[in-house]
């Protein structure tokens, strides 16, 4: 089996159904609403899976934008899919599905703004950083992040895998969750910084060596002025 064709009307894959189809060179669906609306229960239900290139209406997708008329990435739409050079997270997303994006590992990821980043659930293998990526935020390297004020929570792994982040500076009012900065390449991080009319240090650090896991080349933490305690272990 060497080429796929999908049409409009297929919105179920089952389970592992190309499983072991390894010689799959091109996948061809009539549209990428089409391609996007497909539930793929695994990832070997996914044609992509192997290596396939993917064609919509008969041109290689390399560049994905949800349409306007949807909300979702679905699980898996993309798994494997190395064609792929850029995903732009756009302010209509509003789900990532699980390991949509994994395997893509020749694509940028291009977010609105940080409040839309910083807004999804990247648990259970739904960031599109997975295995590595660079983050782009409204179109510049997120190669240093001041966390906004507004920001009252920074999700578990969501600033994770980001390849070009080097520095990040969080505000003592911003929650902080679970391997949210597992990234090789973060050298600074500033916690807790005191917000604009904030006069009293508000934060207590718990558990930051799980915040930094895999941060291999971290050189320094600098504790900000609105952190009043560093709790044990």
């Amino acid at each position: 089996l060497k080429t796929v064709t999908i049409p409009a009307s297929v919105t179920k894959i089952k389970e592992k159904a190309f499983m072991n189809c390894t010689n799959i060179e091109a996948v061809y669906a009539e549209s990428l609403e089409s391609w996007l609306s497909i539930d793929f229960a695994s990832p070997e239900s996914n044609p992509l899976y192997y290596g396939a290139n993917l064609y919509i209406g008969g041109k290689l997708l390399d560049e994905v934008t949800l349409p306007e008329t949807m909300s979702e990435f679905k699980n898996y739409t993309f798994y494997g899919y190395t064609n792929l050079k850029r995903i732009n997270i756009t302010d209509n997303v509003k789900t990532l599905g699980i390991n949509t994006f994994f395997n893509c590992d020749n694509a940028d990821v291009y977010a609105d703004s940080i409040e839309l980043w910083l807004s999804f659930d990247f648990k259970d293998g739904r960031s599109p950083m997975s295995l590595g990526k660079n983050l782009y935020i409204d179109g510049k390297p997120a190669t240093k992040l001041i966390i906004p004020e507004s920001v009252s929570i920074i999700p578990s792994f969501s600033l994770s895998y980001i390849k070009n982040l080097e520095r990040v500076e969080v505000p003592a009012t911003t929650k902080i969750g679970e391997k949210a900065f597992c990234c090789s390449g973060l050298k600074t991080a500033v916690i807790g910084t005191l917000p604009q009319g904030q006069t009293e240090p508000v934060m207590v650090i718990r558990n930051a060596g799980n915040w930094f896991s895999g941060c291999s080349g971290m050189e320094q933490l600098i504790i900000g002025p609105g952190v009043s305690e560093i709790a044990s272990k």
